[in-house]
């Protein structure tokens, strides 16, 4: 079970480390995230309250920006809102945004850039480092765990369907659908017994 929550937990943040590292982004340590650093102004390490407030409607302002962005871009009928195809148009846009995203993740990781990632490169992003030195053979472990077809490499097909089974909170390989060889018979209704007539009290 610890086996499975690490592989949720690590796949979204530990494979994109690499670039984190690159950027010196740390948390929890006393130092201020990269994003919050421009909001402090006194340069104490710190943001007091009128920098968080700052801070609060910077972020505030990006989202709102960030909406009329939306809304610019898919309100094709420009009735001033999104409809459900509108609506489906930005959502697969958001998708495919992410799916670029994720496919940088997994160049970064890929080190020597032959379209498949080896336990090596896998254990040379900086957490997945960190963990195996904690505990040992880790590193195998969720990578075999990843390499599904056991080619000793993960591709980028199994890379992403383990970032998506992640995200969406499943552990382990998919299991088979309804109806499919493993699964139960779904129960038959059982029918419902048929009411007793009540007696007729006659005066």
């Amino acid at each position: 079970m610890k086996l499975k929550l690490i592989i949720s937990g690590l796949i979204l943040t530990s494979l994109g480390a690499a670039s984190a590292d690159k950027k010196k982004k740390t948390f929890g340590d006393g130092t201020l995230p990269e994003f919050l650093v421009p909001y402090d102004v006194n340069e104490d390490g710190e943001l007091d309250a009128e920098e968080r407030q700052a801070a609060r409607a910077a972020r505030k302002e990006a989202r709102e920006a960030k909406r009329a962005s939306i809304l610019e871009t898919f309100d094709a009928d420009e009735d001033g809102k999104l409809n459900e195809e509108e609506r489906e148009a930005a959502r697969a846009d958001a998708k495919a945004k992410i799916e670029e995203k994720r496919v940088e993740r997994f160049n970064e990781v890929d080190l020597d850039g032959n379209g498949g990632i080896s336990l090596e490169e896998f254990s040379a992003i900086p957490a997945i480092a960190a963990m195996e030195e904690r505990r040992p053979e880790s590193a195998a472990k969720i990578f075999a765990k990843m390499d599904q077809d056991e080619s000793e490499s993960v591709d980028q097909d199994e890379f992403l369907d383990r970032i998506r089974r992640s995200h969406r909170g499943g552990h382990g390989k998919p299991g088979p659908k309804p109806g499919e060889p493993g699964t139960r018979p779904e129960p038959k209704p059982k029918p419902r017994p048929e009411p007793k007539p009540r007696p007729i009290f006659r005066k």
